[in-house]
């Protein structure tokens, strides 16, 4: 089980990697680092994933863009400005797609 979700890690970190090139991404575990032994069969799904921190485009901490202080403080215009210059989707504010292809169910209000 602990191969297991040592492969998954790593995994997950190598697709980071190639999503957002020259991005730094936080991988927490959801296990002790000092925990030697594995008991069997005492994990849920819910164990296995491992949690993402976001990194924001903006200002490099620890949130996504749309909880940014600095990005909320920037005139609509500026927030325009700054997301095409990033190449983040208008909808979701990620990178890596555009609006039309945007799987998000987000609607603007």
């Amino acid at each position: 089980m602990y191969e297991l979700l040592s492969f998954l890690k790593t995994e997950l970190k190598s697709r980071e990697v190639l999503t957002f090139p020259g991005r730094e991404r936080k991988v927490v575990s959801p296990f002790p680092a000092n925990r030697k032994t594995v008991p069997r069969g005492q994990y849920t799904t819910a164990a296995l994933q491992a949690t993402v921190r976001k990194a924001c485009f903006i200002c490099e901490e620890d949130h996504a863009i749309e909880n940014c202080p600095k990005f909320i403080r920037m005139s609509p215009k500026e927030r325009i400005t700054n997301v095409k210059k990033l190449g983040l989707c208008f909808l979701c504010l990620k990178k890596g797609h555009l609006v039309t292809t945007c799987k998000a169910k987000l609607r603007c209000r």
